[in-house]
C-alpha cells in the first residue's frame, strides 16, 4: 500500500473527530481536530525519518505522507509536538 494515498474511508473513519455537524451551534466553520492514528502516526514518522528530523519541513513531510484531507497546518503541529518530545527524551 505504500506509495498509495490514503484514505480516511480506509481505515474505517473519519480522518477528523466530531465530523458530524448536527449540532445547533452556529459559530463561523471551525475544522474539526484532525485525530492522529497510529497508522498515520507511523506514516508522520516514516516520512520525518526518511527526511530526517532536522531538516523535516511540514510541506514535503505531507506530500510523502499522501493522506487526503491532511494540511500543512496539521503536519506543522504535529511535527512541533514530536521535536518537543524528542527534546524532552534527550
Amino acid at each position: 500500500r505504500a506509495g498509495e494515498p490514503l484514505h480516511h474511508d480506509q481505515v474505517g473513519m473519519s480522518l477528523y473527530e466530531g465530523s458530524d455537524d448536527g449540532g445547533k451551534d452556529v459559530r463561523p466553520s471551525k475544522k474539526p481536530r484532525l485525530v492522529w492514528t497510529t497508522e498515520l502516526h507511523q506514516r508522520f514518522l516514516n516520512a520525518v525519518n526518511h527526511l530526517g528530523v532536522k531538516s523535516a519541513v511540514p510541506k514535503t513531510i505531507l506530500q510523502l505522507m499522501n493522506v487526503e484531507g491532511m494540511t500543512r497546518e496539521n503536519v506543522a503541529s504535529h511535527l512541533q509536538k514530536y521535536r518537543l518530545y524528542l527534546k524532552r527524551l534527550a
